[in-house]
């Protein structure tokens, strides 16, 4: 998953996506009750919670835009708020290449 070589599809793109925003999220629950009194430690956790999500939702994008045969550098528009949900939703439902591109073979 913490990988940017080869392809990724759709399905798989779309069901990593879903586990890994509902696994930081129970983690980042977790870990927020423990320090729930502490203002500060909750801020800190929040955004280290949020650099982990934006970091494996980076690494699952390049590998979907090498899938449709383009640059993984178009995951930084993942970045950008509104962007970024337009992205998820091309990324999710845009057909991949069918044959062999220059990323690798398809899945």
């Amino acid at each position: 998953m913490f990988s940017t070589e080869g392809r990724l599809n759709r399905l798989k793109f779309f069901i990593y996506a879903v586990c890994w925003g509902l696994g930081v999220s129970l983690v980042g629950v977790f870990l927020l009750a423990a320090v729930a009194n502490d203002r500060s430690a909750n801020a800190v956790m929040t955004i280290i919670i949020h650099i982990v999500f934006a970091i494996g939702m980076f690494m699952l994008s390049v590998r979907r835009f090498h899938d449709l045969n383009t640059s993984g550098g178009w995951s930084c528009l993942g970045f950008i708020p509104l962007v970024n949900l337009f992205l998820f939703l091309y990324l999710t439902f845009a057909k991949g290449t069918d044959e062999v591109n220059k990323y690798g073979e398809p899945q």
